[in-house]
């Protein structure tokens, strides 16, 4: 492949790799990507064809352009894309179109680099995804090719200019970034330069990980706008409308990932992760009762918030939170939380114990908490008499339309139940046993109940009619309520032995309260019979979300603890290791000393005093024996290998242009176009005629003979050309 090829082959790649860094993450629109690919390939077809007919632009022309451009950039960021930097990209599209389709000098190319470095640039403020890493390293690859290349050319031109122009290139300086840079008369090793550009960039890599290991990942200027692909979650928010769950739970985009310090597969099945609690239901939202500020700052105690008190017994569960970004501002932990990392900054809680941050998650994040998952004895909980007007506010009681339907039907399954956890069980059964899961739903017509059209019309739903009726049946009966959204436990990667949480896992339940154990879990929703997914594409899914968790617990979420907890950690493995090297070597020195205290005690001890010498002569011997044998191998492998190695075209040649040296320092240069043999014809007068005709002959048969006579030769070939040397020098005695 010649340079001028293998330089286009480079540029091209390292606009695609910029290109689809950027529309990996989603926030290019199809059409843009589609016309921008298919103008890529048009160009690396034909572009070359149409930039040889090109002249350049007059200042006119290059006005008119600025101004569309400029009009293109305005009508698209107020009116299209509604972005400034999805802007910025399209005008950058089409700017990369119009380069690679006129005539192109270094400058140009120097423009197109900077182009596709942008876009690498700004999808690294859109995502930090793992496919950000893939074509990050792509291009960077492509980028030290083209690095190499260009500076190949502008060496290449350059000695051009000076050797072919003579002295008026010297003194006219003229530009090399506006000649063509379209050179490559001659084959280029590619192979090579893509070997070494990966090898620099494994080199680069392997020196720049001991500082990603000591930056913690931070986030300023650029990295605080909100400008990733948040997932739009419905359900999160202070007031959530019945249905609004519908539209996630057909979305299966993953949410968070949860690593616990119990085993998943030890965990109840019905564990739940906690997020928004909701007090007050008007008919069709739930919302947080009254007007005023219904969050307030939770202060922290050390490094942690202290959320609930702890009570034993209790069975406490550590959990790590890696939290994708979502249009909520909901911190999800399991059900009655006690404590949460103070890393994330502030964090506000409700009176309903839901935990929120004062802005979105617009980025990837971890934190860490702990919940106390025990459960409470059936028998004890069915002892638990009704709750005082002093122990619960008045909103957890509240029906917004009395309705004699539910309170029939409520009473009709809680007769004869004085508990009210045993009324609570009941309803809960109830609504499990007699109804039907489903997404698919009909509409409720907008003067009726929803909670009525559910139980005694429909009677089929989700999680979120589930449980506001749930909710509303156990007011009915007295007993203190409130909704609750969150998500279930999602599913077990086997891999990472972690929790894969995802939006279709959001879920409704209900919080009841019983005097004497708080805030109990219930849940009236039946279970999905929805199937599962085959075992091959459920084992591949795991697979590549096990990547994607180390990229995003690893590289992205990588912060000052986990710096603090490698450094401890390897500090107490050096000492360790440092302890048991210490002890071995003790172990050995102890060894030895004892072992060449016992033959001297014996050597000493014997009667024979001959065997003293004796043992001292031998081991001299085997010494002199070791060291000979030593050198002999180390000159027999000398000689072996350059007796075997194979000698290739570029030492030939070094070799050769030795012997041209020599010639020059004698006044006799090599014309252009002149063979070797011509060449040496010219020189008889100064070196050996002998010596220089065997020289030539062998450097012939050496540079397009076969490998087995180079292998015979070589030898031969460097010691003509100390000859020569030698002659030339005592000619020069002469």
């Amino acid at each position: 492949m010649n340079f001028a090829a293998f330089l286009k082959l480079f540029y091209y790649q390292l606009i695609l790799a910029g290109f689809l860094a950027i529309y990996v993450t989603g926030k290019l629109d199809l059409p843009s990507g589609v016309l921008f690919l298919a103008g890529l390939a048009l160009a690396f077809l034909r572009g070359d064809q149409m930039a040889a007919r090109h002249r350049r632009f007059s200042r006119f022309s290059v006005f008119l352009l600025m101004l569309f451009l400029m009009f293109f950039f305005l009508f698209d960021a107020l009116l299209v894309s509604g972005e400034f930097a999805l802007a910025v990209v399209h005008v950058a599209l089409i700017v990369c179109l119009l380069k690679l389709f006129t005539r192109k000098t270094g400058r140009d190319h120097v423009y197109l680099f900077m182009i596709a470095f942008g876009f690498l640039l700004v999808s690294s403020t859109f995502s930090v995804d793992m496919w950000f890493l893939l074509f990050a390293s792509w291009f960077l690859v492509s980028g030290i090719v083209i690095l190499m290349l260009n500076d190949l050319r502008s060496s290449s031109l350059r000695f051009s200019m000076a050797t072919f122009a003579g002295p008026a290139a010297t003194t006219t300086e003229e530009s090399l970034a506006t000649t063509p840079a379209q050179p490559g008369r001659y084959l280029l090793p590619s192979r090579h330069f893509v070997l070494l550009a990966v090898g620099i960039f494994l080199a680069v890599i392997l020196f720049t990980a001991p500082i990603f290991f000591l930056l913690p990942r931070l986030a300023f200027g650029l990295w605080q706008l909100d400008l990733s692909d948040r997932q739009e979650i419905s359900g999160f928010s202070e007031i959530t409308t019945l249905g609004d769950i519908t539209s996630i739970k057909r979305n299966d985009a993953t949410v968070m990932y949860v690593r616990t310090s119990i085993p998943p597969n030890e965990l109840p099945a019905d564990l739940k992760w906690r997020g928004i609690a909701l007090d007050h239901y008007d008919g069709r939202n739930w919302s947080l009762a009254g007007s005023d500020v219904t969050h307030l700052h939770h202060p922290p105690s050390g490094a942690w918030y202290t959320i609930n008190e702890r009570k034993y017994p209790e069975t406490l569960l550590y959990q790590e939170i890696y939290l994708e970004p979502i249009a909520s501002r909901v911190l999800f932990l399991a059900h009655r939380q006690i404590s949460m990392s103070r890393n994330i900054g502030r964090v506000y809680l409700s009176r309903t114990q839901t935990l929120v941050k004062p802005h979105t998650h617009f980025r990837k994040f971890k934190y860490f908490g702990y919940s106390d998952v025990a459960r409470f004895p059936l028998t004890e909980l069915l002892t638990s008499p009704p709750a005082s007007p002093e122990e619960v506010p008045a909103p957890f009681l509240e029906i917004p339309t009395y309705s004699h339907p539910i309170e029939n039907l409520v009473l009709r399954i809680t007769a004869g139940l004085d508990s009210p956890y045993a009324r609570a069980l009941r309803i809960q059964d109830h609504l499990r046993q007699n109804y039907e899961y489903s997404l698919e739903m009909e509409e409720c017509p907008s003067d009726e109940d929803p909670i009525e059209f559910f139980l005694f019309r429909m009677r089929r739903g989700h999680c979120e009619y589930y449980a506001s009726a749930l909710a509303i049946m156990l007011r009915y009966s007295g007993i203190p309520s409130r909704l609750v959204n969150g998500f279930q436990r999602g599913e077990i990667n086997p891999i990472t032995e972690t929790f894969v949480v995802r939006q279709n896992d959001a879920h409704s339940w209900v919080e009841a309260y019983f005097t004497g154990f708080g805030w109990v879990e219930l849940d009236a929703t039946p279970p999905d019979t929805a199937q599962s997914r085959l075992a091959i594409l459920r084992y591949l899914e795991h697979l590549f979300e096990s990547v994607h968790f180390f990229w995003m617990s690893n590289v992205v979420n990588f912060d000052l603890g986990d710096q603090f907890r490698l450094f401890n950690s390897v500090r107490n493995n050096a000492h360790s290791w440092r302890t048991t090297v210490a002890e071995y070597y003790q172990r050995f020195q102890t060894g030895i000393s004892e072992l060449a205290r016992v033959w001297t005690q014996r050597l000493h001890d014997s009667r024979d005093r001959s065997s003293f010498w004796g043992f001292r002569l031998l081991g001299a011997i085997l010494l002199v024996v070791l060291g000979g044998a030593v050198v002999v191998l180390w000159r027999y492998w000398r000689w072996a290998y350059r007796r075997r190695r194979r000698v290739s075209r570029h030492l030939i040649t070094r070799v050769y242009q030795r012997f041209q040296s020599l010639a020059a320092g004698a006044g006799l240069r090599r014309k252009a176009g002149e063979t070797p043999r011509e060449f040496a014809v010219r020189t008889r007068h100064v070196f050996p005629a002998e010596l220089v005709d065997e020289f030539t002959s062998l450097y012939y048969l050496l540079r397009y003979g076969s490998a087995d006579i180079a292998s015979t030769t070589w030898d031969r070939l460097e010691d003509l050309l100390r000859l020569l040397r030698g002659a030339q020098k005592r000619g020069r005695g002469k």
